[in-house]
């Protein structure tokens, strides 16, 4: 029996410690999960019970000055503010009170974690906060400004340089997953840029349009977190043209000089193999020279540019007389006059074809360009026009809105001004009643003092006479 006992003790002591190891264990996730949560998070989740899991967030952007931009950094500065707008049913007051933006502690609410990830360097960087009620449903709009004065990473696209465009964009990206958060572009606002703060317009020139959208990215994508989250992304950019006159005039010029001089040296000697050489070989080296020199300037790119094209062109067709002005000092003097000629027509012609294909992919390209800012700057008028009409669209509701209430507010101050001229008349009819009730109790004191007059009893000369019961007593 006593080992019986202590077994069934051991038992239930072993039990009690895995019970209390299970209990310490989820007390410390607990903690973990509590120190781990910021008040955003749980504010988030409580607002799950106002509807919906997903916040949507509307976004406007709008580009105060666009600075200079750097090529072979590919970086451009900018000033930027950046505004946000969200339903927050938790700032809804009991009372139906409105709140006012400075009476709301925003470190202890929710936040929707909007970061730019393309930014390289912040020079000054604010937020603010305002509450606005606009749908009438009572729940408040919270606003949100960031203004925002930084240095920005771009991929520029250079296959067309110096006949180029580039978008100069702001990527956005929230902190919260796809599940929580949903950027949308705000139809009731639109995208500004101010185009007279543009400081690099000797280089670019700075469309007076915004391009605005939100990135979708599957799960399947590489742009996606290891445990598979998908965080929502915006863009919003403006777009720049640059100038080209300056390589026209410098690059592009100079060297279809340097290229045509390299034709002199068929003027040489052909029994001067040196001087031809000379001439040559100096003019290539100089094109070489210059081909570095303009490619400092840009990024280290894997693909050739249409600069880079040209440059090559010429440097090809020197690159044929250089080998023409050897070959022709190993023939002999009758075959080296036709080969002489034969070659300078070809290359000659190779070089004319060559100029005509530039100047016509020239024109393509520019055209190209034209179609696509036009259709671009098309789109973002459209788009301006939906969003005024969204907004007049709105301004009518809440004018309807604002109707309905006035009217209501008159029909409850008419009931109310019935009601109380309803009140007097109830007095009139309880001040009827109660001089009706004094009159009968005046007419009753009457009969019975007549009753006693009549039961008294009177002697020969008048006088009344007690009544015996009465003198008795």
């Amino acid at each position: 029996m006593d080992g019986q006992l202590d077994n069934l003790l051991q038992e239930q002591k072993q039990q009690a410690l895995q019970l209390i190891e299970e209990q310490r264990k989820q007390t410390a996730l607990l903690l973990k999960i509590v120190e781990n949560t910021t008040d955003g998070e749980k504010i988030h989740r409580n607002r799950k019970y106002f509807g919906g899991e997903k916040v949507v967030v509307e976004l406007r952007t709008s580009f105060i000055a666009v600075g200079d931009i750097n090529d072979a950094h590919q970086e451009f500065s900018a000033d930027v503010y950046i505004e946000a707008r969200w339903k927050e049913p938790l700032l809804v007051q009991k009372d139906g009170s409105q709140l006012d933006a400075k009476d709301v502690d925003w470190d202890e609410h929710w936040d929707p974690r909007i970061v730019v990830i393309n930014e390289v360097s912040t020079y000054k960087k604010n937020r603010m906060h305002q509450l606005t009620y606009e749908d009438g449903d009572g729940i408040p709009v919270v606003i949100l400004g960031i203004r925002i004065n930084a240095t920005f990473k771009e991929n520029l696209e250079l296959f067309d340089f110096p006949l180029d465009y580039q978008n100069l964009t702001l990527r956005l990206m929230s902190d919260w997953p796809n599940t929580e958060l949903e950027f949308e572009k705000s139809m009731t606002n639109i995208d500004k840029i101010r185009t007279d703060n543009f400081s690099a317009r000797q280089q670019w020139v700075l469309k007076c349009y915004v391009n605005s959208q939100k990135i979708t990215y599957n799960s399947s994508d590489n742009h996606v977190s290891w445990d598979q989250s998908v965080y929502p992304m915006y863009e919003s950019g403006v777009q720049v043209t640059r100038r080209a006159g300056f390589y026209f005039w410098n690059v592009f010029l100079v060297l279809f000089c340097i290229m045509l001089l390299t034709f002199a040296s068929f003027t040489v000697n052909r029994a001067s193999p040196n001087d031809r050489l000379g001439v040559t070989l100096t003019l290539l080296l100089t094109s070489v020279a210059f081909k570095f020199i303009v490619t400092s300037s840009l990024p280290a790119v894997s693909y050739l540019t249409f600069l880079d094209l040209f440059v090559i062109g010429c440097l090809v067709i020197q690159f044929l007389i250089a080998g023409e002005n050897a070959i022709v000092a190993l023939l002999q003097a009758d075959s080296a006059l036709t080969f002489d000629i034969a070659s300078a027509a070809i290359i000659g012609g190779c070089t004319i074809a060559f100029q005509v294909i530039m100047v016509f992919w020239l024109f393509i390209k520019i055209y190209k360009r034209k179609k696509i800012l036009a259709k671009n700057c098309k789109k973002y008028e459209e788009l301006c026009t939906q969003i005024l009409e969204n907004r007049k669209r709105k301004e009518i509701q809440q004018e309807e809105l604002k109707r309905r209430k006035e009217e209501l507010h008159n029909q409850m101050q008419v009931y109310v001004s019935k009601v109380q001229e309803q009140q007097p008349k109830r007095k009139k009819r309880k001040s009827r009643s109660s001089r009706s009730k004094s009159r009968l109790e005046n007419k009753v004191a009457n009969t019975s003092a007549e009753g006693a007059y009549m039961d008294m009893q009177f002697n020969d000369n008048g006088e009344t006479v007690d009544d015996p019961k009465n003198h008795s007593k």
